[in-house]
């Protein structure tokens, strides 16, 4: 998704919320995350779970040779920052089966201090970085 309409019609849902606990679980070497969402405000509802839970790879490694002297670090992808507990965002999400995930390289705006501020590989983050909340919930609603 080129743009933030694009990103709204590619997504199955849009939701304000924040993040109240994550669980990390490895299969294959391979981590994935899950973060629990509290829903504050839906925009766009695709039948969204109950209970909102949205999956990504990624979570706690370590890096070095795998010896004590290696270091803690969070593994993520490139296109999918990780939510963490406590971040506020604006979620762009697909539902398949009852379970959520984030549109690649645009389904997270995150929320500091009031502030919009886009995951890194988002490809319109410069039109909307440091607009406030209600802002971005304006141009999203004239976007939809």
């Amino acid at each position: 998704m080129t743009n933030l309409r694009e990103t709204i019609t590619a997504a199955h849902a849009v939701v304000v919320g924040t993040v109240t606990r994550v669980d990390f679980t490895y299969d294959n070497g391979l981590g994935r995350s899950r973060a629990s969402i509290s829903v504050e405000r839906v925009l766009k509802d695709g039948a969204l779970p109950r209970d909102l839970v949205v999956a990504q790879i990624g979570g706690p490694v370590i890096v070095g040779n795998g010896t004590p002297s290696g270091q803690p670090a969070l593994g993520q992808m490139e296109n999918d920052e990780l939510l963490l507990k406590g971040d506020k965002a604006v979620l762009f999400l697909r539902i398949y089966e009852g379970h959520a995930t984030t549109l690649p390289d645009s389904g997270i705006i995150f929320i500091q201090d009031g502030l919009a501020v886009p995951e890194s590989s988002s490809r319109f983050g410069a039109d909307i970085r440091g607009l406030t909340l209600a802002q971005l919930l304006a141009l999203i609603d004239a976007n939809r």
